[in-house]
């Protein structure tokens, strides 16, 4: 083989080698995100369900569920399945953890008659 050759096989290794540690270290780092995201969601959790036990009216938590918005979901449904708890009977709050829980789904027209015709 020529010197030319060798050179361009030899530039082809190490490139193809470069793209494989930047795709690894990629790899690395997303995994250390979601590690992150994770024990973030846990310690939410964690600080919420004291608050959560506590609090004794619904639209609060709603209105922290708003603040909460681009969360876990999970997160966000711990907040909203206790304003349910606290007031089953608030179509809004019903609503919002039928999204959670599709069995609700016919609670609420039998709070409000007129939703079904408000969804076309």
């Amino acid at each position: 083989m020529s010197s030319r050759a060798w050179f361009y096989l030899g530039a082809v290794i190490i490139i193809a080698g470069m793209l494989v540690y930047a795709a690894v270290e990629r790899a690395k780092i997303n995994q250390q995100q979601i590690l992150i995201q994770d024990q973030s969601t846990a310690e939410l959790k964690d600080t919420l369900t004291p608050y959560l036990a506590k609090q004794t009216d619904g639209h609060k938590l709603i209105s922290l569920a708003k603040h909460l918005n681009g969360t876990d979901p999970s997160v966000l449904q711990l907040i909203i399945d206790r304003a349910y708890a606290l007031e089953p009977k608030d179509r809004d709050i019903l609503i919002l953890d039928s999204a959670f829980h599709p069995e609700l789904k016919s609670q609420i027209i039998a709070l409000d008659p007129l939703y079904s015709a408000e969804q076309k």
